[in-house]
């Protein structure tokens, strides 16, 4: 699966995936690697601030990251990477655990390695981060089940909630690495996908019929996905916005401030146009708990006057709420 280099290169990696299967998969991941660092860093004599001591014979920099039941180690030379994945093998033995040798892997960074979703890999010298080959295939496939299989008989208005559901969801997580060709690939993919849903619905009819009742203008934009209420996202629309590191020192129960502010200022980053408008004017709360909302909440747009009642599909007439909290809104209305 991958190549293992000569000695003396630099940036080697093991990559590991576990697998123990299940929802409380990376409960268990989490309380069988705990103390994994603290092995690795009595061997290659790495202090807590990651650092190594040039004196001491065999100190090297050996860098750990784990994230649930996926974890890598990082190290200067494949000799050093082949000695860690065996310590780490030993730590494992203890716990009745072993390394699958078929998912882990000692890879040059040059050459790269999948994580979480993301391809880490140098080039010319340089990091870079991006969506996986393997990510972005499994979005074409689940787009492609929602579009052709699941949503043939849907109609418009349907298919564009369904899918942009699921084109919000993967842009978020993927919105902070370098992704804007994987965006514009999606893109691509959608239309295509989206011609033969039209075209399947409408058999006999010619092309410019087909693309004058689904495509529309907005704006400037021509050939948007639409209809009078709703409208495809534009998936390289969606800015790229950089990671911002948590403090260090900041705790959220003795700060909560802190990371109320930290999730107002992630959404407007990440927000644009109206929306970005109206998630600042109720500084990123929930319109009917206000309670702070982050940008990976489950979340509507609230029209306070509904708009079977007049009300306009402006910014003063919208609002940011929470998903459960506006099905209990609802419930309440009902009733009165």
């Amino acid at each position: 699966m991958v190549r293992t280099h000569a000695p003396n290169t630099n940036s080697l990696c093991i990559y590991q995936r576990c697998a123990l299967g299940g929802v409380i998969s990376p409960i268990l991941a989490n309380m069988a690697l705990d103390g994994m660092e603290k092995v690795l860093s009595a061997r290659f004599y790495i202090n807590r601030l990651g650092k190594v001591d040039p004196h001491i014979k065999g100190a090297h920099k050996v860098n750990l990251v784990r994230y649930a039941d996926d974890f890598i180690v990082t190290a200067a030379t494949e000799e050093i990477a082949i000695e860690a994945k065996e310590i780490i093998r030993d730590f494992l033995k203890t716990r009745g655990l072993e390394l699958s040798e078929e998912k882990t892997v000692i890879s040059h960074i040059d050459d790269g390695f999948d994580m979480l979703g993301w391809t880490f890999r140098k080039f010319k010298g340089k990091l870079i981060v991006k969506p996986s080959k393997k990510a972005i295939k499994a979005l074409v496939a689940k787009l492609s089940e929602i579009t052709l299989r699941r949503g043939k008989a849907w109609k418009q208005d349907i298919l564009i909630e369904k899918l942009n559901q699921t084109i919000r969801g993967w842009a978020n997580y993927h919105q902070s690495v370098c992704a804007s060709k994987a965006f514009s690939h999606i893109d691509y993919i959608l239309f295509e996908l989206l011609w033969q849903w039209a075209k399947r619905r409408h058999p006999k009819k010619g092309k410019w019929w087909i693309s004058t009742r689904y495509w529309h203008s907005k704006g400037t934009r021509n050939w948007v996905f639409s209809t009078d209420d709703k409208e495809l996202l534009r998936v390289d629309h969606i800015p790229i916005v950089r990671h911002t590191k948590v403090r260090m020192d900041a705790n959220p129960y003795l700060e909560p401030e802190y990371f109320i502010q930290r999730q107002f200022n992630h959404g407007m980053k990440r927000l644009s146009g109206r929306f970005k408008q109206v998630w600042k004017n109720q500084y990123g709360r929930c319109y009917h708990c206000d309670q702070p909302m982050d940008i990976s909440d489950e979340r509507e747009i609230f029209f306070k006057v509904p708009m079977s009642k007049g009300g306009k599909d402006e910014v003063s007439n919208m609002a940011y709420v929470h998903k459960h909290c506006q099905i209990l809104f609802l419930e309440r209305r009902s009733k009165e």
